[in-house]
């Protein structure tokens, strides 16, 4: 990521879902990863094609971590999915308690 940084690349790239690196970083809980590309302005309140933003799915994986970085970059924590479903929903829906904690913090 590191060198990906340094060479420049666009760090809000869209995939065909218009899913960004910001999304699967937190999707997949690597806090540093989300920390990096938040530093280089990666958009912390994109939404992809189901309107949800990195904040949906760090909350519906239960990444604490991941969470509390997007928190921290002012990641709106109320943003609603498709389904007008919250980060908090998610993350109850599924049973990640710290996950659901930390958006409550």
């Amino acid at each position: 990521v590191a060198a990906l940084l340094a060479a420049h690349c666009d760090v809000n790239a869209q995939d065909k879902s218009k899913g960004t690196p910001l999304h699967k970083a937190a999707e997949n809980g690597h806090a540093e990863v989300v920390a990096a590309l938040l530093a280089a302005r990666g958009d912390v309140n994109a939404q992809d094609a189901n309107k949800n933003t990195p904040m949906h799915n760090a909350a519906y994986n239960g990444h604490k971590g991941a969470v509390a970085a997007l928190l921290a970059a002012r990641g709106d924590a109320n943003a609603r999915d498709k389904h007008q479903w919250t980060p908090l929903h998610l993350a109850a829906s599924e049973g990640h308690t710290e996950a659901v904690a930390a958006l409550l913090a």
